[in-house]
């Protein structure tokens, strides 16, 4: 899905947002989108879908979800050697804006950005106890 097409979609809950705090009568002066997506207990159409994603992942790696050709497509990495690129899975480098925005890749990118935590504060306290 391309950025505009998800801005159009998130619109909908925006304005959706923007009625549900007006007849709740919520002061919303001070709040931003988040805070008001918060206060309902509900998630932003971008987390939603990257939830949606990874337990689709899941599902077909636990196989629950029974399809041999999608499961042939992913390839997972070993990292039997301390490599910067940590990532579980394996991303095919496509020529078209369609292939690259495709939804196994999708899916398989947020679950990279998941297993690499920006910064790993196990082996940041380990570091600073050796000096």
């Amino acid at each position: 899905m391309y950025q505009v097409h998800i801005d159009l979609i998130e619109r909908v809950q925006r304005k959706f947002m923007k009625m549900l705090t007006y007849r709740s009568r919520l002061n919303t002066s001070n709040m931003s989108y988040e805070d008001k997506v918060k206060h309902f207990k509900l998630h932003t159409l971008r987390h939603r879908r990257d939830i949606s994603d990874v337990l689709f992942i899941v599902k077909l790696l636990e196989s629950k979800i029974k399809c041999n050709e999608l499961l042939s497509e992913i390839v997972m990495r070993n990292n039997t050697k301390n490599t910067i690129n940590t990532d579980l899975f394996k991303i095919n480098k496509w020529s078209t804006n369609i292939a690259q925005n495709s939804s196994l890749t999708r899916c398989l990118s947020i679950c990279n950005k998941l297993a690499n935590p920006a910064v790993n504060i196990l082996s940041l306290m380990l570091a600073h106890t050796k000096l």
